[in-house]
């Protein structure tokens, strides 16, 4: 038996070498019985689903492919290996065909669970490490991840591990506000610095939105600073008619807060995030003014 930094690599030649001989008919790869004689060996041998992901993300994509067809392989496993892997286009690839007509619909992919693989590191034997890419978490998000999934969980180990480049995938695409705010105070008051600052970087200058429910718009802009950073945001109440504004600073975030109604507001801003909320699915109010009082005229 190789060493045990060395066990993925073996599995992996093993496989290589058997699916290396599937014929090609119609343009089409075939699989062959040695091949899925070997898949199933691999299946039934390796049990670590991470050591799994490790293998099938390093062997040929048409080749995954063609087994998943075949039903040798389950499309969630190849899938969720090309994310592993950081392999943007195979997994693209893998996508496109499990979407296919005639395509074995059991086990599709699934871009949420898929993200979770990549929302912290896995360390496997040997130091390897799962390849987290931002462009793979970007096409995942926008094939419907859900990055607040298991309310938030996975969410939260990304933003206390990954770069600042994928946490502004998460936070672009709707990571929940609350748990981005919380866990970047809690790392400041670990004085963990360095992962704080990916979030605060994430979120540097830039005019984020989440709908926080059918009438309620967040706006938010992070500023960094050597005091620790400044948080300005606008909270749109379509049901209450009113803005919350939220001047939040320094390392032991000292908050000031004005609540206005929309009258004494800037008309432009209120239909611009009445827009943004019905353009996130949000089903504001068709009213900008306050509501009456029930039985006044």
């Amino acid at each position: 038996m190789p060493g045990t930094g060395e066990v993925w690599k073996h599995y992996h030649d093993r496989l290589e070498t058997a699916l290396s001989g599937m014929p090609s008919k119609g343009g089409r790869l075939v699989v062959t019985d040695q091949a899925l004689s070997q898949v199933s060996d691999f299946l039934a041998t390796v049990q670590d689903v991470n050591m799994r992901l490790r293998v099938l993300g390093a062997l040929d994509a048409d080749r995954m492919t063609a087994l998943c067809r075949d039903g040798g392989l389950s499309w969630w496993g190849v899938f969720t290996a090309r994310a592993f892997a950081g392999d943007l286009e195979g997994m693209r690839k893998v996508y496109k065909a499990s979407r296919e007509k005639n395509a074995n619909k059991n086990d599709p992919p699934s871009p949420t669970t898929a993200l979770k693989w990549i929302s912290e590191s896995y360390t496997l034997p040997g130091g390897y490490e799962n390849d987290i890419r931002p462009e793979v978490i970007r096409q995942l998000l926008e094939w419907g991840a859900d990055p607040n999934d298991d309310k938030g969980k996975w969410l939260e180990k990304s933003l206390r591990q990954l770069d600042a480049a994928c946490i502004r995938e998460l936070v672009t695409h709707g990571a929940n506000p609350e748990t981005v705010f919380r866990v970047m105070g809690e790392l400041q008051d670990a004085k963990n610095y360095e992962q704080a600052g990916q979030i605060q970087e994430a979120l540097s200058r830039k005019n984020l939105y989440f709908r926080l429910d059918e009438q309620t718009l967040l706006e938010t802009k992070y500023v960094p600073d050597a005091q620790g950073g400044s948080s300005f945001k606008t909270m749109f109440n379509f049901r209450a008619s009113r803005v919350t504004e939220i001047y939040e600073y320094g390392t032991d975030r000292k908050a000031v807060m004005t609540s206005v109604p929309f009258d004494e507001y800037d008309p432009a801003a209120l239909q611009f995030a009445r827009e943004k909320l019905q353009a996130m699915g949000g089903q504001p109010r068709d009213s900008l003014s306050k509501p009456r009082m029930k039985g006044l005229s």
